[in-house]
């Protein structure tokens, strides 16, 4: 959790910092309200996105690793541990969790509330249609204010004519930009990480440049910034707005008065984008590519012994120090265990095993080898009494089911004395037991032992780079 949380916040700041750099002070509003959604996001995402370079290979000497024996004398007195008990104390990471919770639930409550209210708002105001939203005529004194489709006056300032083309127009600005839904994530983010201030920065640029955008329109429309700004500063003093709307008394500034006349050239504007862009990047390179540990390649007269082994339909061909590691995981996660005659069953550890036991632990990863029986043997195996049957590992009652098949229907097959202890059930009085590999089976053998062979060696490598 903190390692995210310190990659996200310094990604913010980094962000915000090139927009108020360079684009919150150029009118170029679209790209800057696209600019700050995505910045963050990412910051938030990215975290998450790894890009692992590729390895490189560092040579160096060979280690030369000396024994040292150390020999305890007759007067040495030995080294007791100490176990200290700690005393039973606040639980301080439940405690900081229960209190993010709770802080959570609050600004949850809030926001919930503030939208019952917008909701309460609809249902009992005036409803009339506007262009392409739909005007709420609420009974309290208000400025205008927009959410979703809706745009709420004051039924009394809209008997009187007291709203101005240009308000209206603000707010139609706000609707079909669908500014809402910039708002409504940054709520929710806000329930989520109240305790990151750069969230309550972002939330504040998004909003003031939703202000910039719906400003730029009325001025391109209504050609009159001077009449435009006076109504601004008469509708500021009776702003009644709940935290979710678009109100546009919203930030009303200095600086959003002064973005009204500003002009920006498409020469700067592209100038700007061409120095953001780079700096975006640079900032993906930095927190999202992880460099691969090097893999060190000692400096030696022999190479590094490689070996072949068949797995499913292809060769595979890698060292073996991988394959012996294969081997140790194989030997590790089975349920084999050895005994001498009259002793107790037990697992040694893989360096115990002789080297042909080590070499067993391949059996379950190596293909079977293509060995189809003749007819003769077809008609041999025949024999219920003699021979129990198994057939793709499924056990069969009747052996005369291989009546149904032919030689070519086979790709494998194995014969093996029946141990008494298993000559029960169906196997009660045969001597022999048969396995037979059809086509089919065969082939999702082979399937099966490849994926099984590549998970094996991933862990490997992974293990490898740790």
């Amino acid at each position: 959790m903190i390692p995210f949380l310190l990659k996200s916040t310094l990604l913010m700041v980094l962000l915000l910092v090139v927009y108020q750099l360079f684009l919150g002070r150029e009118k170029m509003h679209r790209f800057s309200r696209y600019y700050l959604l995505a910045a963050l996001l990412f910051s938030l995402v990215a975290p998450f996105i790894t890009f692992e370079t590729e390895h490189m290979v560092i040579p160096t000497l060979p280690t030369i690793a000396v024994d040292r024996v150390v020999e305890a004398t007759a007067d040495a007195a030995p080294t007791v541990p100490v176990v200290v008990e700690q005393p039973n104390g606040l639980n301080w990471q439940m405690l900081l969790w229960g209190a993010y919770l709770t802080v959570s639930a609050v600004f949850l409550v809030r926001f919930v509330l503030n939208l019952t209210s917008i909701i309460r708002r609809v249902r009992v105001g005036d409803r009339k249609p506007l262009a392409e939203a739909t005007l709420v005529l609420m009974d309290e004194p208000s400025s205008p204010f927009s959410f979703l489709r809706f745009i709420f006056v004051s039924i009394k300032d809209y008997q009187q004519g007291a709203i101005g083309p240009e308000l209206l127009t603000h707010e139609l600005t706000h609707v079909r930009q669908r500014h809402t839904l910039d708002v409504l994530l940054m709520e929710l983010l806000q329930v989520v990480l109240w305790f990151n201030p750069l969230v309550y920065l972002y939330k504040h640029a998004i909003r003031t440049n939703h202000e910039y955008l719906a400003d730029e329109h009325v001025v391109e429309h209504h050609q009159n910034v001077k009449h435009y700004q006076h109504l601004l500063l008469d509708t500021i003093f009776r702003n009644n707005t709940p935290n979710l709307v678009s109100n546009i008394g919203f930030s009303l500034t200095k600086k959003r008065l002064i973005m009204m006349t500003k002009r920006t050239s498409k020469g700067k504007i592209l100038a700007v984008k061409l120095t953001v862009l780079p700096i975006v990047a640079l900032a993906v390179f930095a927190f999202c590519v992880r460099y691969a540990e090097p893999v060190r390649a000692q400096m030696q007269n022999k190479s590094v012994k490689m070996e072949k082994i068949i797995v499913g339909k292809k060769t595979v061909e890698i060292s073996s120090d991988t394959l012996e590691m294969i081997k140790r995981l194989v030997y590790e996660r089975s349920n084999v265990k050895f005994r001498v005659k009259g002793g107790e069953w037990h697992k040694p550890a893989y360096e115990e095993l002789p080297d042909f036991q080590k070499r067993m632990c391949l059996v379950g990863l190596t293909t079977l080898k293509v060995n189809a029986p003749t007819g003769a043997q077809l008609a041999e195996w025949s024999n219920t009494s003699k021979f129990g049957l198994w057939i793709d590992g499924k056990h069969q009652k009747d052996n005369s089911i291989l009546k149904k098949y032919k030689p070519a229907d086979f790709s494998h097959y194995w014969v093996s004395s029946l141990c008494k202890n298993a000559q029960h059930g169906l196997n009660k009085g045969k001597q022999f037991q048969l396995g037979l590999t059809t086509n089919a089976g065969y082939e999702k053998d082979c399937r099966q032992k490849e994926q099984k062979f590549q998970e094996l060696l991933q862990q490997v490598r992974a293990q490898k780079r740790n």
